[in-house]
């Protein structure tokens, strides 16, 4: 362990490449470091599109932030992976963790972030009139907690689909208030 420690410390001091960091940052006993590296190689990933390797990378950093104790940073890094799950076409996958983000939100605010990237997914899927029922209870959890910047991309998420539904009227009432 202190040697990969030893090597992580060694590497990061020389700009390392982060997925060889995030592996003896691991190996060491450092999961908050690991985590870190594991998110900067994934970022790496998704900017060269190799979607599966980043929504990979990203499952580790989740890993990693478990392991360190840090379950906020742990959800962030299951959301993102979501959404690198979905842009490599994962689409049964996607479904599944994404219904599993509730459950790791650790305040309302992820609670209301982890609807809206199920609707989000079930409107992509055309499921609309799903999406806009899942949406539902984060518009109102938005609401309740003051998070604006959530309840505008919840709102306009649900008008869209309002939209594609034929109900303009609808999605028009639901953003009048919000302009």
């Amino acid at each position: 362990r202190r040697m990969h420690a030893q090597c992580a410390g060694w590497l990061s001091a020389r700009g390392g490449e982060p997925a060889r960091l995030a592996r003896h940052w691991r190996l060491g006993g450092h999961p908050a470091e690991a985590a870190l590296a594991f998110e900067r190689a994934a970022t790496r990933a998704g900017q060269a599109s190799r979607r599966h390797e980043e929504a990979e990378l990203l499952l580790q950093s989740a890993h990693a932030y478990a392991d360190a104790g840090q379950p906020a940073q742990r959800f962030e890094a299951l959301a993102a992976r979501v959404s690198a799950l979905i842009v490599a076409k994962l689409d049964e996958r996607a479904l599944e963790e994404a219904r599993a983000l509730p459950d790791a939100a650790q305040d309302d605010l992820q609670r209301v972030r982890a609807i809206r990237v199920i609707a989000e997914l079930l409107g992509q899927r055309g499921e609309m009139q799903q999406a806009i029922d899942i949406a539902q209870p984060g518009l109102a959890l938005a609401r309740k907690i003051g998070a604006n910047e959530e309840l505008v991309r919840n709102a306009s998420n649900v008008a869209a689909n309002l939209s594609k539904l034929g109900r303009p009227e609808e999605a028009y009432s639901l953003l009048l208030p919000l302009r």
